[in-house]
């Protein structure tokens, strides 16, 4: 009987999984059709990524740009907040995690989903950009959201 050790299988279990998860040859560079948020009609998505953190940039012409951070090297950008510039605070669970939503004097709304290590912020400019904030950004999960080609674009990685 052959005895295998442990860097062994090591070796074949990150050998294994790293060509379950190469990327598809056949599918050009940008093509992707996930979002980690449900977005409205007319929004594009930009995503960004590190070595350990991932986020990116929500926008449409005449609509706010939404930036977003998922990582927990960030923390709860909401309770980083200066109180004197607070306007309003909201908390509420939804689907079990905890959300906070904190509205500024310059405008700015931060919502924080703790538990999930991600921050938004963008500047409100009318109601309608609020709608349009919180509808999407409450959507986000790992399941991810199937959109149109060209939706979803790759942020340019630096030259190596």
């Amino acid at each position: 009987m052959v005895k295998i050790g442990i860097p062994a299988i090591l070796f074949l279990l990150v050998a294994t999984w790293s060509t379950m998860t190469a990327q598809n040859p056949e599918r050009p560079k940008g093509d992707i059709r996930v979002s980690p948020i449900g977005l409205l009609p007319g929004y594009k998505v930009q995503l960004v990524s590190g070595i350990d953190t991932g986020g990116g940039t929500i926008w449409k012409d005449g609509g706010p740009k939404i930036e977003f951070n998922c990582c927990g090297h960030f923390g709860v950008e909401a309770d980083g907040i200066d109180k004197r510039e607070v306007v309003w605070r909201k908390e509420q669970v939804l689907n079990g995690q905890p959300v906070i939503c904190v509205y500024t004097k310059s405008k700015r709304l931060i919502v924080s989903i703790p538990r999930q290590n991600v921050n938004f912020e963008g500047t409100i400019r009318s109601q309608e950009d609020l709608a349009d904030m919180l509808l999407m950004v409450l959507t986000y999960g790992s399941q991810g959201y199937p959109v149109e080609p060209g939706v979803v674009v790759r942020a340019p990685q630096p030259p190596r």
